[in-house]
């Protein structure tokens, strides 16, 4: 069977392409127009993401009164223009209202009628040349109550934590980035302070431009984002993971435990590491569309696809995984839904396509930033396997239940082993620890327990897949399951509880970490807002630290007994005091759980 650029939903795509064009015809005409364009950059952007769902559902409410006039009337060109304006004047109406928030300057709304004219214009041409038949997606609750579930999850886990103020790379990544450094980035190093790792990742900086324009110092909008963010991520998986016949419930519980891991607590707490939630989302949107192009046999998709996928290599390099990971998907999908001749050789075309532009990107990496050599380590690559079937719970304990979830996780693991041999059809959960294993070939080059997302979540929807297959043999099954899925639930959020605490601001490494940035090695080197600055300063200085107060190595204190600063004085008092947790005098304290731990 051959293979179409839009199968039979054309106006389904080029409604979308028509809103995606005109919003970013407004947005180059913004370009042209005024001299301080970054400031209204994400507004741009949310324009975009407005116009892509609220045109599509302008068209479809009343593409039904447009099918009825005859072609080239009055009557016609008035619905199609009423269609077209509608849609664009309720697009402005939500930016000009964002803009309002977050700006001081006016859209020029000579820019918007180009956009609106030009929006005519393509839903004429939409309207005009294409059949009145169309097949169409049904739509489904289940996503959205998905998503709900995940958000509604990780509020309540990032509740005690919301108000935590910024800290180490949040001090100086989060904030307003001029025009030069924006393109600056796609030219070169991605941070003009020079004090994070080299590397190639220009929409790591516009990604923090623009969530810091919209939210400013507003670190529970930051938070909330983080979350809406996770939940779609999360939402997404779950869609893939239906796909490949796991069942909605399981897929819930996948992403729950995925969210409620020790080593998840990074992405929606740290808020410079929230950027790889936003890699994550790339990447997940980039294999759906990859299957639904499968599934369709519609190159539309396939195109689709492949422009997520070089938005998500563009944000951090590690994201190359997205390509065996596409070759691991496409393979198994393929065979399990008998795709033609033509589709799999689109698919392959497109995995092939996918390769080349990481090759790409490592190409201008070499040439353009200048940083060591990319070495591959095999060692990393098991400490990453380790990390992230560890990464639940963690490896090290702070209390006795904590010891006891340890304990009860390698045995969780173990039982889950002898389940699996025992398993008859096993191809779905294999197919989720073959991306598991394939998501952890990021610890060839990084090893570090926050670059887990996709490991940690793929492996979560392992174990779902897993007890989904037992839960389907008999009742005592569905119970016992049940029991071990709530368990393992209860028990990770636990941990991550606790965990997250060691980014309170009166905790020993978040003082540390401001304290170099303030005062420290990256003081002459970093750009922090001034408001931002000021309140470090004054958190900083509740503890009464001031410059060389610190040690030169954090770890120093735990170790040397007879060191003399102010820093290493406070740690052996807060644990001879055995200060562990925060307090409703805001003392300084040493975390249970300290970052970056097993």
């Amino acid at each position: 069977m051959w293979l179409s650029l839009f199968g039979e939903q054309p106006k389904w795509h080029l409604q979308r392409l028509a809103a995606v064009l005109s919003l970013l015809l407004a947005f180059i005409l913004r370009l042209w127009g005024t001299e301080r364009w970054v400031d209204l950059f994400p507004v741009g952007l949310i324009g975009l993401l407005v116009a892509v769902w609220l045109k599509p559902l302008v068209y479809s409410r009343l593409e039904g009164f447009v099918q009825k006039q005859t072609r080239q009337t009055a009557g016609w060109f008035a619905a199609v223009a009423g269609t077209a304006l509608l849609a664009t004047l309720l697009s402005v109406l939500v930016t000009l209202l964002v803009s309002q928030v977050t700006y001081s300057e006016d859209l020029p709304l000579s820019i918007w009628l180009m956009d609106a004219l030009f929006s005519t214009a393509l839903v004429g041409l939409v309207y005009y040349f294409l059949p009145n038949k169309e097949t169409r997606r049904p739509s489904t609750w289940q996503p959205w109550l998905a998503f709900s579930i995940f958000f509604l999850a990780g509020m309540g886990l990032v509740w005690k934590a919301l108000a935590y103020p910024m800290t180490w790379d949040d001090l100086h990544l989060i904030r307003f980035f001029y025009a030069e450094h924006l393109l600056e980035a796609f030219r070169g190093n991605w941070e003009p302070d020079q004090i994070e790792t080299p590397g190639y990742r220009p929409l790591t900086m516009a990604f923090n431009h623009f969530r810091y324009v919209l939210f400013r110092e507003d670190v529970v909008a930051h938070r909330v984002f983080l979350v809406g963010l996770y939940a779609a991520f999360l939402t997404r998986v779950a869609g893939i993971a239906q796909r490949f016949g796991l069942a909605w419930s399981f897929a819930v519980f996948g992403g729950l435990l995925a969210l409620a891991a020790r080593h998840s607590v990074y992405h929606y707490v740290w808020l410079a590491d929230g950027i790889h939630l936003f890699q994550g989302l790339l990447a997940v949107a980039t294999l759906h569309l990859m299957l639904r192009g499968i599934e369709s046999r519609q190159i539309a998709f396939f195109l689709y696809a492949l422009f997520f996928g070089m938005a998500s290599l563009l944000v951090r390099e590690d994201n190359l995984v997205l390509i065996p990971l596409a070759v691991l998907l496409t393979v198994v999908y393929m065979r399990g839904t008998g795709a033609s001749p033509a589709t799999r050789r689109m698919a392959y075309a497109f995995t092939a396509a996918l390769a080349l532009m990481g090759a790409f990107i490592l190409v201008v990496r070499g040439q353009w930033v200048e940083s060591d050599p990319i070495i591959l380590d095999l060692n990393g690559l098991v400490k990453a396997i380790d990390l992230s079937m560890f990464g639940f719970v963690g490896r090290l304990g702070f209390d006795a239940i904590s010891s006891f979830l340890i304990s009860g996780w390698s045995l969780v693991l173990v039982l889950c082993v002898l389940l699996l041999v025992k398993l008859r059809s096993r191809q779905e959960v294999l197919l989720w620890l073959a991306a598991a294993g394939a998501a952890c070939l990021v610890g060839l080059k990084n090893d570090r327990v926050n670059l887990l997302l996709l490991t940690v979540t793929f492996f979560s929807f392992a174990l779902a897949a897993l007890f989904a297959a037992y839960a389907a043999i008999s009742r005592p099954w569905r119970a016992a399951v049940t029991l071990l899925a709530a368990t393992l639930l209860l028990g990770a959020a636990y941990v991550s509880h606790t965990a997250m605490e060691a980014f309170h601001p009166s905790a020993s490494n978040v003082v540390y970490w401001n304290t170099e940035f303030i005062y420290g090695r990256f003081a002459h080197k970093a750009t922090i807002p001034e408001e931002r600055a000021q309140a470090t300063i004054g958190r900083l200085a509740v503890f009464g630290i001031h410059q060389d107060d610190i040690p030169d190595v954090y770890q120093s204190s735990y170790l040397d007994a007879d060191a003399a600063d102010l820093f290493s004085q406070m740690v052996r008092e807060a644990l001879a005091r055995f200060e562990r947790r925060p307090n409703a005098d805001g003392r300084f304290f040493v975390p249970l759980v300290e970052p970056f731990t097993p």
